[in-house]
């Protein structure tokens, strides 16, 4: 089973069995390193067998980023790349901010 996922870190399950699974981030390539740029946008893959990757939907169906379409399966991994592509714009909302753009910044006065 091919999982797309569009968050920005991994998320970790474990199966009933005591199985422990990961479902990837588009920032787990950061995982380890000293400094790096997190991504914006994107998704990445992960294969899990079909029954974990059954039990992770059924338990976790009222999770919000499956709820949301941030983490759904694909059937091949060429159907995961178009999906991706076609799902660029999404966001998990962790992406960096830009400071110098005041929509993301805002202050408020001290009360």
């Amino acid at each position: 089973m091919i999982i797309v996922s569009h968050l920005g870190n991994g998320l970790d399950f474990e199966t009933p069995e005591g199985k422990k699974h990961t479902i990837n981030g588009v920032n787990d390539v950061l995982r380890g390193q000293e400094m790096g740029v997190l991504t914006v946008g994107g998704g990445v893959t992960t294969t899990l067998d079909d029954e974990a990757g059954e039990y992770f939907f059924k338990a976790y169906a009222d999770f919000e980023a499956v709820k949301n379409g941030l983490i759904y399966v694909c059937k091949t991994e060429k159907d995961a790349k178009s999906q991706i592509k076609e799902k660029q714009e999404l966001r998990h909302g962790k992406e960096p901010v830009d400071t110098t753009d005041p929509k993301q910044t805002r202050t408020q006065k001290a009360r």
